[in-house]
């Protein structure tokens, strides 16, 4: 069985339980009259980058939680100490990393 037989098996199979399967051999076959052959594997492409934007989504959005904690918890240390290690400045590069601000707890503000 070729790698293309097995996935539409999958998929196939999947369907019968699910509606997102249905829909997905539907684009499938729209796919594959736009792509030929390569069809199925453009889907499957567009299934792992949508799979990997939400990944992203949350490591994005557990960092901001882990910028906000740092200063939650950072403001524990004397003000020498978050000036000598930059606590700030941290806060400020983790949150541009996860491209937003993060939200401080009222218990941190």
């Amino acid at each position: 069985m070729s790698e293309k037989e097995r996935f539409l098996a999958e998929l196939a199979e999947s369907a019968q339980d699910c509606t997102y399967c249905g829909h997905a051999l539907d684009r499938i076959e729209v796919l594959t009259r736009e792509n030929g052959e390569k069809g199925y594997q453009v889907f499957d492409l567009m299934c792992k980058f949508n799979d990997s934007q939400k990944r992203i989504k949350e490591l994005e959005d557990t960092l901001r939680e882990c910028a906000a904690e740092l200063l939650g918890w950072g403001a524990y240390a004397s003000e020498y100490f978050q000036e000598k290690y930059d606590l700030q400045g941290d806060f400020d590069r983790f949150t541009a990393i996860a491209g937003g601000k993060a939200e401080l707890g009222e218990e941190n503000k």
